[in-house]
């Protein structure tokens, strides 16, 4: 590696923001462990990323204005921000602690009413696996993910428009919103909110493939401690208006944001395994 390259990666790690998510996203909330979201809802292990991964986030975030621009090209009306608000699409869900982005909106070109947009890149292993087997079954997570957005958004069907990062090819597919799955992880995101204990492991093997990776393996296979914070003090209780509450306090009291972060004198670790 180069002086260069050098700096130029130990510039992106050092400024990666390391703050944690404040709610449980629908994009992660098809996920194939549940006690994986919850570990993210919970703050149970703080998680950065090399140089090379936060390179291939802001790519995957680049790609969207070309996206745009080509469906413009095509025909199609883009909104990419809530006439109402002024502001990119959002929704907040359950007791204000889920909630969502999404990528747009679409009119035209595609007969019909408008439809929700989803933008993805893949590497060429997983392009191929897509245009093979379709997005359902080969990324199911980004199939429940636009569920959750057309379910929120009252729209009837989805565009899941994709790019191979190796070659520029395009592949596209409609989606048609299935109320069934919806619900079923509407469900599963109220669940793991109100969760007091850990959900089930995806599997108990520390060295299952799923979990070997995973960003909480220490915390769920090994006994690691989590880290401190309110979120993972079994004190605390997540309540409406994106609120968290404090049991020990007497009357029980709002968490503050900034305390949040670091938790108490009186901060005892949740069971997490």
């Amino acid at each position: 590696m180069g002086i260069v390259v050098q700096a130029i990666d130990q510039a992106l790690e050092a400024g990666q923001d390391k703050e944690f998510r404040s709610h449980l996203g629908a994009s992660s909330i098809g996920e194939a462990c549940p006690r994986k979201i919850w570990y993210a809802f919970r703050w149970a292990t703080p998680v950065t990323f090399k140089a090379s991964t936060l390179r291939l986030f802001n790519r995957g975030h680049l790609e969207e204005d070309r996206f745009v621009g080509w469906l413009r090209q095509a025909g199609v009306t883009v909104y990419q921000e809530n006439p109402e608000t002024g502001k990119q699409f959002r929704f907040i869900g359950y007791k204000g602690h889920y909630g969502g982005e999404i990528d747009g909106v679409g009119v035209g070109v595609l007969p019909g009413a408008p439809y929700l947009l989803e933008f993805k890149t893949h590497n060429e292993k997983s392009f191929k696996d897509l245009v093979s087997n379709g997005v359902e079954m080969s990324k199911p997570t980004h199939y429940i993910q636009m569920q959750m957005y057309m379910g929120e958004y009252k729209l009837t069907r989805a565009l899941y428009l994709a790019i191979d990062k190796n070659s520029d090819s395009l592949y596209d597919e409609v989606v048609a919103f299935n109320k069934t799955v919806y619900t079923k992880y509407l469900e599963r995101a109220k669940h793991i909110v109100d969760a007091v204990e850990p959900p089930p492991k995806i599997n108990t093997s520390p060295s299952w493939y799923e979990c070997k990776w995973c960003d909480h393996h220490g915390v769920c296979h090994l006994k690691a401690p989590p880290a401190k914070n309110c979120r993972t003090c079994c004190h605390s209780t997540p309540v409406g208006n994106s609120q968290w509450v404090c049991e020990k306090s007497q009357p029980h009291s709002v968490i503050e944001k900034d305390l949040m972060k670091t938790g108490c004198q009186s901060y005892v670790a949740h069971p997490m395994e």
